[in-house]
């Protein structure tokens, strides 16, 4: 009999302690000022955490985040629409913290557990990571809502860093830029800074303006000068 009272007690105190370490069904990360002080919104950190969200399975959410099964359930029943299967048409994803803010059962314990994880184990990404990542996921289904949504990282990546990964090629490309235009500002800008690496970076938008198009510009005729023609 002292045994059972026990295992009740300690069962009472388990689901106790539980209800203490999850989130009330309208919580919201700004309730105690995470959203403000932990992770500002236009953050790495925050795409890390979105994009946990967004691919980890119930199981990983369950068992290595370290979710409350109501909270899990909730953001998986969320990505999978309203046929309630992943994998399928309707499928949604979550841009942003506030969308998985919405969320209920979604509050300042779980973005704090999703911060944790998402930091130790990879999914905060640099903005060429974002890019490689975040965007080529994100086309087939959003295709022009993905520049808008990732506009911070394609900026720094493909146009700051000037990347010559085939992802920011292919997203100039999209985006409509004139390979003729990038030849005339982006890759005069590269030289001061990067000399011989712009000829690598912009080789695509080269050989499309200066080669494909044979462009009698001054900047192509130097470029093919300089390149022993």
């Amino acid at each position: 009999m002292k045994m059972l009272v026990v295992s009740l007690l300690f069962g009472v105190t388990a689901v106790a302690c539980a209800a203490e370490s999850s989130d009330g069904r309208d919580d919201s990360f700004a309730s105690d000022g995470k959203a403000d002080e932990s992770v500002d919104p236009e953050s790495l950190e925050a795409r890390g955490v979105v994009r946990l969200a967004n691919s980890a399975s119930k199981q990983e959410l369950d068992d290595d985040v370290g979710l409350s099964a109501r909270t899990t359930q909730n953001i998986v029943a969320y990505r999978a629409g309203d046929d309630g299967q992943l994998g399928t048409d309707d499928d949604k994803m979550i841009e942003d913290l506030e969308e998985l803010d919405g969320i209920p059962y979604v509050g300042p314990i779980s973005l704090g557990l999703l911060l944790d994880y998402a930091v130790a184990n990879g999914y905060v990404l640099d903005a060429c990571g974002v890019v490689e990542a975040d965007v080529q996921t994100c086309l087939p289904e959003h295709a022009e809502g993905c520049f808008d949504i990732y506009e911070q990282e394609i900026q720094t990546c493909c146009y700051d860093q000037a990347s010559a990964s085939q992802a920011c090629t292919d997203i100039r490309e999209h985006l409509g830029e004139d390979a003729c235009a990038v030849v005339e500002t982006d890759f005069q800008s590269c030289l001061p800074e990067h000399a011989e690496g712009c000829f690598d970076i912009y080789e695509q938008e080269i050989q499309t303006c200066c080669y494909d198009q044979a462009s009698t510009s001054q900047v192509c005729m130097d470029i093919r000068q300089h390149l022993g023609e």
